[in-house]
């Protein structure tokens, strides 16, 4: 294959997005309405609470555990919190409270957790 033909598709690949990168850009961005947002955060963090049950329940005194049961169900949680960053976009807070605490009240517990081993320190 000469070196004109293997350039083309390349061209032709750089000149589709410089031609698609203005209309792209003047999107405006969209996404569900705040209430259902709201709503399928609502539903995310019960079936995840349905899951941490699951394994709470193995691992009671009483309990069975079933590891590979277990497993399954701490990975469904893992994936599940990989959403949650997704979820909270601008204008779905309905407690605009929490930004307007004055620092002093939640400094001290800042300074706590940073103070804390952590699982990597216990090594």
């Amino acid at each position: 294959m000469s070196r004109g033909l293997r350039f083309r598709p390349a061209a032709a690949l750089a000149i589709g997005v410089l031609i698609a990168a203005p209309f792209a850009l003047g999107q405006e961005p969209s996404g569900p309405p705040p209430k259902d947002t709201i709503f399928a955060r609502k539903i995310l963090m019960g079936a995840i609470d349905m899951n941490m049950d699951a394994i709470e329940t193995m691992l009671a005194p009483n309990g069975k555990l079933d590891a590979a049961e277990a497993q399954e169900h701490a990975d469904t949680i893992s994936i599940m919190l990989m959403s949650f960053p997704h979820m909270f976009p601008a204008g779905t807070n309905q407690s605009g409270s929490l930004q307007q605490l004055p620092r002093e009240i939640y400094e001290d517990q800042l300074t706590a957790s940073v103070d804390r081993p952590t699982c990597h320190d216990m090594r």
